[in-house]
């Protein structure tokens, strides 16, 4: 959906911000791998922007909604939790659009890894 441009919404990830240690947390058998300096942050290659709920736009309701999520070896984002809330519909908009992110993997020894990410939704108007 597209709005003038005063009017856009935009979705940024806060340079996809990492947590710097090794986790043991266990993901579909997989070890999920929080960046490291022997891994390479996952590349957002697809952004999907959320949908700005018109009420809610006329009500100027804007902020930034924070979300975590797991970034997997094929680059899918899986398990988006909302960790700072803005408004619920926004809230539940971020995750919806974040979950449509994809991203060039993560990279340990040259092979794919899950990762942990904070991503930060932003809504304003322009």
């Amino acid at each position: 959906m597209h709005w003038p441009a005063r009017n856009q919404i935009f979705a940024s990830v806060i340079a996809v911000s990492f947590l710097c240690s090794i986790s043991l947390a266990q993901q579909d058998n997989q070890a999920i791998q929080r960046h490291t300096p022997q891994i390479t942050a996952p590349t957002l290659t697809r952004k999907t922007e959320p949908d700005y709920p018109p009420e809610l736009r006329k009500e100027k309701v804007q902020g930034t909604v924070t979300v975590a999520a797991i970034v997997d070896p094929k680059g899918h984002t899986k398990d988006v939790k909302v960790v700072k809330s803005l408004n619920p519909e926004l809230d539940r908009q971020a995750v919806l659009a974040v979950r449509r992110w994809r991203f060039k993997p993560a990279l340990k020894d040259g092979k794919p890894v899950a990762v942990q990410v904070s991503i930060a939704v932003d809504f304003r108007l322009y």
